[in-house]
């Protein structure tokens, strides 16, 4: 049997995508013969450290506009 390829997962911890790659990963990880590394990390505070702004007003009106518009 051939040694174990090497996945890497960084995953945010309160991402839905996140769980659903690490369940996938982790369930299926004897089958497909991989060693799986965790990573996991916040993209909360990598946001923050980099000065990323998200405009969750601007997107809210947004939304409100479109649920108007035909």
């Amino acid at each position: 049997m051939s040694s174990p390829s090497r996945i890497e997962l960084y995953f945010d911890l309160v991402s839905p995508y996140s769980y659903l790659a690490f369940n996938i990963l982790l369930k299926l990880r004897h089958v497909w013969n991989i060693e799986l590394i965790l990573k996991p990390f916040s993209l909360r505070d990598v946001m923050i450290v980099h000065n990323h702004k998200c405009n969750y007003t601007f997107r809210l009106l947004e939304t409100r506009h479109q649920l108007r518009c035909p």
